[in-house]
């Protein structure tokens, strides 16, 4: 009798367990991001309400073998690896610096040996005020790798020229 008690309850449970269903996973909608690569040469950053602008001249880049002859040679940096960054025309575009940008630079600091402190992560306020308050500092000439999200600068990567 024992026996058949332990057993109807453990048809019991087994039919229990049967009928519950899985719960479905919900889903998410997750915003596609796409983000744009360029390169720039920064002309100026101002500080608008709360919003960070980036004043940019949009250049670009290529194989150096392959530059079209009539673009100025002042216009052009060469690089070892046999690539250039040039500027055929200036033309200025606004863009926003949102507050959570990875901004990481090559000249910004130096060790006590004196070499810079290469990929040296910088914060939003400490790029800005930098930026702003010297005439002098390499960064401010070196061109930048930007990453756009629509038009907003998600990543602003500071390009080391020897």
């Amino acid at each position: 009798m024992k026996k058949n008690k332990i057993l109807l309850l453990i048809i019991v449970i087994l039919l229990q367990s049967c009928q519950n269903e899985v719960p479905q996973k919900s889903e998410k909608i997750v915003p596609i991001v796409e983000l744009r690569e360029n390169f720039c040469y920064i002309n100026k950053i101002e500080k608008i309400d709360d919003k960070v602008v980036l004043t940019v001249d949009l250049i670009e880049y290529a194989k150096t073998i392959e530059l079209d002859s009539t673009i100025e040679l002042s216009n052009i940096i060469e690089l070892p690896n046999g690539f250039s960054y040039f500027n055929k025309e200036v033309k200025l575009v606004e863009v926003e610096l949102v507050n959570n940008s990875k901004i990481i630079l090559q000249t910004f600091s130096y060790s006590k040996e004196g070499n810079f402190n290469f990929n040296q992560a910088v914060t939003l306020g400490e790029f800005v005020k930098e930026y702003n308050n010297s005439e002098a500092l390499p960064f401010k000439f070196s061109p930048y790798k930007i990453l756009l999200n629509k038009d907003n600068v998600v990543a602003l990567i500071e390009i080391y020229i020897p």
